[in-house]
């Protein structure tokens, strides 16, 4: 039996192919069943203190022409990263470690009969277990599409650098560097990514508080910071999980609208009624969360297309409330972080259901409307009051 990767990269949010082909079992031998049997074992590093085994089967029907089988194994891989609870503070994200087993199992002649186990991708020096390693995020179909059968990881972000993106002096700005190479000792070059088989950490985010007011590049991205006397308590930052796994962050100008859920329902007591003694009604009233309901402000149509599909659909997302008395406080202090002047808070981001992202007519500016849905109970003016 042979086991090799035939396809994928080191996201695990995108399939990873292992190829197993079995031994052929001669045609004299009488065979009821021929099966291989995979199993997994992956653990988040430095959280898990044990692997976590998964299974996966494959019947061989034909004994000449359906030995070779193959395996999506990163839903193994993905059960296990699902432990990782992301915040939205800058980290160093852990590795999926991860090897292989594989054997046969056959019924010969009446007696079940299972096959040696082979290990991928084997042993080391001293006969342990090697490893492969794998990340949190995912490569989309488009990203696929164009890579060949296999993908190397690189970067970690997919904004635009057609114009900057817009922020404000004292503002934070969340981001997560790039590999380089330099993460090996030697550093590897010339650089073009890590594989399964060579990934030597994790990415880590950073967050930077803006200080200078201008155009400038951070992470690779270019970014014009307005002067802080331009900010308004309208303007709201947004730290979120992007697609391929890690911190990023992004603010916007336009708050268009303030909208709150109140739910009551009414109940009736049941009495015997008299001239002057009847049934009451009785109201029970829920405060229900607000709905912020905003806008891009205007974009080219690369940020227009990231704003779609990187930030609307990110399923971890943090907004920034800030606090009026630390703001008061530190009005005139120019410096002062606005990681200091609130908290954030979990939401997650609604659209409709369609979004233009064109018109040839040019009669619209290109911008992209979305909801902000608050999980607290309660207004936000008053959340950090008490």
């Amino acid at each position: 039996m042979t086991i090799s990767l035939s396809s994928g990269s080191p996201l695990i949010g995108s399939p990873i192919i292992v190829e197993v082909e079995a031994d052929q079992v001669p045609s004299a031998v009488t065979l009821a069943y021929h099966r291989i049997v995979l199993e997994v074992f992956a653990a988040l590093e430095g959280v898990d203190a044990d692997y976590t085994v998964q299974q996966f089967y494959a019947t061989i029907g034909n004994e000449e022409t359906d030995l070779t089988k193959h395996f999506d194994i990163s839903s193994a891989l993905q059960t296990v990263a699902d432990k990782y609870e992301y915040t939205c503070n800058a980290a160093t994200y852990p590795r999926i470690k991860f090897r292989i087993e594989a054997w046969e199992e056959k019924m010969v002649n009446g007696q079940p009969v299972s096959g040696t186990h082979t290990h991928f991708p084997g042993y080391d020096q001293q006969q342990q277990d090697m490893y492969l390693f794998a990340l949190m995020g995912a490569y989309s179909k488009a990203d696929r599409r164009h890579a060949d059968t296999f993908k190397k990881v690189v970067g970690f972000t997919r904004k635009p650098n057609t114009s900057p993106q817009i922020v404000c002096v004292g503002e934070t700005f969340a981001y997560t560097p790039a590999f380089t190479g330099a993460e090996t000792t030697p550093a590897t070059s010339p650089f073009t990514g890590y594989s399964l088989d060579d990934l030597p950490c994790g990415p880590t985010s950073v967050v930077q508080t803006i200080a200078t007011q201008g155009l400038q590049t951070i992470g690779g991205v270019p970014v014009y910071a307005m002067a802080k006397a331009e900010a308004s308590r309208d303007r709201r930052e947004f730290r979120f999980i992007n697609s391929l796994g890690v911190l990023e962050s992004i603010s916007v100008y336009s708050l268009a609208e303030v909208v709150a859920n109140l739910e009551s329902v009414q109940y009736s007591r049941a009495t015997e009624e008299s001239f002057n003694n009847f049934a009451r009604v009785f109201y029970k009233k829920h405060d229900g969360a607000e709905k912020l309901k905003m806008s891009s402000g205007a974009l080219d149509r690369h940020w227009q297309q990231w704003f779609v599909h990187e930030f609307c659909v990110a399923k971890h997302v943090w907004m920034f409330v800030p606090d009026e008395k630390a703001n008061a406080a530190n009005s005139i202090n120019t410096t002062v972080s606005s990681e200091s002047r609130g908290n954030w808070l979990p939401v997650h981001i609604t659209t409709e259901e369609s979004i233009s992202l064109m018109k040839r007519d040019g009669s619209e500016i290109l911008e992209v409307a979305f909801v902000v849905e608050i999980d607290d109970e309660g207004s936000l003016d008053s959340y950090l009051r008490v």
